[in-house]
């Protein structure tokens, strides 16, 4: 019996999220440690290391010191960030968890696990290969479908509210010369 898969997060709300998403300041600064990650996976040199060489470090560079999480040996009272203890599933546990952690209280937002990636010494089954083809189709290509209409209404609403304030091309050119680098949509093609 076919099983219905449903999308993770719904689009409407994830699409709100991300809209209202801001990088930390610190992103600048932590370029070369992202540059180091992107090296280290795409070159497939951490194909050549286990898991648990590897992923302490990434929390660490990733969640604590460029998304500000905390952990236990950082904060006095409060952390945000634990690892291996909380969430457990067929005998194994979490990587680690993301929430407000606190003597005698655990919040819990998400868990994280850590996998290799696969490739040749590991392909997909053809039943998973399938079922992620499928779940691309189901989820990624709608996305893609409400995000182009997304951005033609925003296109739409833009020339309604330039028009209403009666902007003439130069105002609305400098508009966009001068407009913060994080706008919910890419300047109009000229």
């Amino acid at each position: 019996m076919a099983v219905e898969s449903k999308p993770l997060f719904h689009p409407e709300v994830l699409r709100q999220q991300v809209r209202s998403f801001n990088l930390p300041e610190q992103t600048g600064a932590w370029q070369p440690k992202l540059q180091h990650w992107a090296g280290l996976i795409t070159s497939g040199r951490a194909d050549h290391f286990k898991e648990t060489a590897l992923l302490p470090d990434f929390l660490t560079d990733i969640f604590c010191g460029l998304l500000g999480y905390t952990g236990p040996a950082e904060a006095a009272d409060t952390y945000t960030l634990s690892r291996e203890r909380h969430v457990e599933v067929d005998g194994e546990f979490a990587d680690a968890a993301l929430g407000r952690f606190q003597k005698g209280k655990e919040q819990f937002i998400a868990v994280l696990e850590g996998k290799g990636i696969r490739g040749k010494k590991q392909p997909l089954s053809s039943a998973s290969l399938h079922a992620l083809r499928d779940e691309y189709a189901r989820t990624i290509e709608p996305a893609r479908g409400l995000a182009a209409e997304t951005l033609t209404l925003e296109r739409t609403l833009s020339d309604l509210v330039n028009q209403a304030y009666s902007l003439a091309p130069g105002e609305i050119a400098l508009m966009w010369q001068t407009a913060p680098p994080r706008m919910p949509m890419p300047a109009p093609a000229d």
